[in-house]
């Protein structure tokens, strides 16, 4: 009975994100909520706007997936001219099983999605290959975030271009909760998660991110009864994600 009143609460908050057509999507294709306890993946790309997005917004989810035998790579596409943070970035990283990390050197607030950083991402992505990838969601309010994501939509637009990747989606939280259709159980790593966290000294010193990311990672598992601690995405196939995309962009 729990499952049945999940899934309608979660169809519900699709319609209320997105409106009736993705509804519509979501009873014939895999858009209902997922409770997730193992996460399984070949090759793993993580668009981080900044160098610790990726370790709040999916650390846990991130250190399943290297359990399963995951190859992980990181992109962080700005702040890479700061050191403090390049370094911080690398030992959190390695902390949650990333395998590696890439850096951008774009100033916080500057990253923009055009020509340029479109075949930036293509040098990336046809190297990595991945058949997944983590991106912020749409509806942050944060600028780089959105742009990442924007950045993402454009690329995969490109018929010519993104021709040959087949992946799927997932927009992970961090300024604002997602509409979630994943929910990833990650108590099993979520001393990991708060070690990976605890490295980013830099960042803990102008706000509570430890509090506040395992405080959203414990609501999204009460509300759903899934255990303890979970990570909430967002996951479509390529296709639906560009058709959600052209609600933001």
């Amino acid at each position: 009975m729990s499952k049945i009143k999940n899934s309608l609460l979660s169809l519900n908050n699709l319609r209320k994100a997105f409106g009736n057509s993705l509804v519509f999507e979501a009873v014939k294709s895999d858009l209902k909520l997922e409770i997730i306890h193992k996460f399984e993946a070949k090759n793993i790309l993580i668009l981080s706007p900044h160098p610790d997005d990726d370790v709040f917004g999916c650390g846990g989810t991130i250190a399943l997936a290297k359990e399963s035998g995951a190859k992980i790579t990181t992109l962080y596409l700005t702040n890479g001219h700061n050191y403090q943070r390049v370094e911080e970035a690398k030992k959190a990283a390695f902390k949650i099983g990333v395998d590696d990390v890439f850096f951008w050197k774009f100033a916080n607030g500057k990253l923009e999605a055009n020509d340029e950083t479109i075949d930036m991402l293509d040098d990336i992505v046809r190297t990595t290959k991945p058949d997944i990838i983590f991106t912020p969601n749409f509806s942050d309010p944060h600028h780089d975030h959105t742009e990442t994501t924007r950045l993402l939509a454009q690329y995969l637009a490109d018929d010519e271009m993104a021709k040959f990747i087949d992946c799927s989606v997932w927009q992970y939280e961090i300024w604002q909760p997602v509409y979630a259709n994943r929910l990833v159980v990650i108590d099993q790593k979520i001393d990991l998660k708060k070690e990976a966290i605890l490295l980013h000294k830099s960042q803990l010193k102008d706000r509570h991110y430890l509090e506040a990311t395992l405080g959203l990672n414990q609501y999204r598992a009460g509300m759903y009864d899934a255990d303890t601690f979970a990570e909430g995405f967002f996951a479509a196939n390529k296709k639906l994600f560009l058709k959600q995309s052209q609600i933001f962009i």
